[in-house]
């Protein structure tokens, strides 16, 4: 059985409780065939994309994009190595700095999941922690949101 946690971390995310509420009924239940990240992320995208999110919002003028916006909220969903959850923050701060969203929300699995994934995966505790501790460089509002899309637990 999939399911998901949420954290609102630092300033006020606006509408937090029906934020998470919308992203998660994108993102979850997955259908059985959901086995690996990719057909994970390719159900996902239909549906994000289905419920009026668009797709690969670009940072700036450079080749940077982030996954998903919907009006001033940036999301990204980051399945791999917990080193790539610095490059998602950094996008979705600089895109907050250039007021093209006013919010974030960054979906990791949840710590469980992650460990079943291999080693090194991202994970729920590990992002909540970095982004507290970098707080005074990661300004954006953020949603935390975990994942565990593990069968039969």
């Amino acid at each position: 059985m999939a399911t998901a946690n949420w954290v609102n971390l630092g300033h006020s995310v606006q509408n937090v409780d029906a934020l998470a509420k919308t992203v998660i009924s994108s993102l979850l239940p997955l259908p059985p065939e959901a086995t690996t990240s990719r057909k994970m992320r390719d159900y996902w995208e239909e549906a994000l994309l289905g419920d009026g999110w668009i797709k690969g919002l670009t940072v700036g003028t450079s080749r940077l994009s982030i996954g998903y916006a919907l009006g001033a909220t940036g999301m990204c969903i980051q399945l791999g190595n917990t080193s790539r959850v610095y490059a998602d923050l950094l996008k979705l701060e600089t895109l907050f700095r250039l007021g093209s969203i006013s919010q974030a929300v960054l979906v990791v699995p949840s710590d469980e999941y992650s460990q079943s994934l291999g080693t090194n995966y991202a994970n729920f505790n590990r992002a909540e922690q970095d982004i507290k501790a970098l707080r005074a460089t990661i300004t954006v509002p953020i949603l935390l949101i975990s994942i565990d899309n593990r069968r039969g637990k």
